[in-house]
């Protein structure tokens, strides 16, 4: 059960990355769109979803996929690397190839039971700050993904003018 438990958290963390890309992606075209209304497309065609919330962000990929994630604080802001209890649940039983395939994963309690042995194996690491959880390796990783909330300046554009 618990090569199981890994192989379902490294396909969360695969779609969790390309949804980070793509939020990073829709930032450089759009800065500062998050705080227009929180909710949209992140692309022209209108087919992937997302809404911001508390701490994260929920996707809705074109193929119904869905992962909801929250933004870690460890070592910076918006890092995307960790995962909490209820995201992977609702990994689970929200998406159709995740069902059957992980479908000893379908009830709250036993991935609340499994995190929380490898958390006592050591297995799994949470964050002392927040409800994440990290793999080991993630928790130390220098560099992890991350979200940039605002688009680096480009060579010639000029600074905003403050009006006092």
């Amino acid at each position: 059960m618990k090569e199981l438990f890994f192989q379902l958290l490294n396909d969360y963390k695969v779609d969790v990355r390309e949804a980070i890309i793509l939020l990073n992606k829709k930032n450089v075209r759009s800065p500062y769109f998050f705080r227009e209304s929180g909710k949209g497309y992140l692309d022209d065609e209108h087919k992937i979803k997302y809404e911001f919330h508390g701490f994260g962000c929920w996707i809705k990929y074109e193929n119904g996929i869905t992962v909801d994630f929250d933004f870690g604080v460890l070592s910076g802001n918006a890092r995307g690397d960790g995962f909490h209890k209820g995201a992977i649940y609702q990994y689970v039983v929200d998406n159709e190839k995740n069902k059957q395939k992980y479908s000893v994963f379908n009830s709250y309690i036993v991935v609340d039971k499994i995190v929380d042995t490898l958390v006592e194996s050591g297995e799994i690491i949470k964050d002392p700050e927040q409800t994440l959880y990290y793999r080991p390796e993630d928790f130390i990783n220098p560099n992890p993904i991350r979200w940039i909330a605002t688009p680096p300046k480009r060579k010639n554009e000029k600074k905003a003018q403050s009006y006092k």
